[in-house]
């Protein structure tokens, strides 16, 4: 027959046991995960990393439009300056008009190098400014999510 001292000890004992059990599992236990807002995060980052693609595949389209664009007027000109310098009655004003037509030529596909070079940095920097964006929104997002 149990006394009531030992009946106290022991439901002591195994409340202390108990506790120390409980302590031991919260080191491994994981915190609870909302899926749902997991998923929603990772869509966020899914659309504007599409976004960004979006973005640059649309400058990088521009461009090559733009350096098409500026071989077909290459094209046309050296016709135009192919034909107009054997029309030339000497040799001498052929070579220059040549001359000339092949400088502004060459300062005409600078200048369009140049602003598809911009289209480029253009279309890459919208690309950044989405994707910092999202990275702001998703820091924000995991530290509400923290507290």
């Amino acid at each position: 027959m149990t006394t009531k001292t030992e009946s106290t000890a022991t439901k002591k004992a195994a409340n202390g046991a108990k506790k120390g059990f409980d302590a031991f599992a919260d080191m491994f236990s994981a915190p609870a995960v909302d899926v749902n807002s997991l998923f929603e995060f990772q869509r966020k980052n899914v659309e504007a990393t599409v976004e960004a693609n979006r973005i640059v595949f649309d400058g990088m389209k521009n461009v090559a439009q733009h350096q098409i664009d500026m071989a077909k007027d290459n094209l046309a000109e050296l016709n135009e300056l192919a034909s107009t310098s054997f029309m030339e009655k000497t040799p001498e004003n052929g070579m220059s008009s040549g001359m000339e037509a092949a400088q502004d030529i060459f300062r005409k596909n600078m200048t369009a190098a140049r602003e598809a070079g911009d289209v480029a940095v253009e279309a890459s920097q919208k690309a950044i400014a989405v994707l910092q964006k999202r990275y702001e929104e998703g820091v924000k997002e995991l530290q509400a999510s923290a507290k």
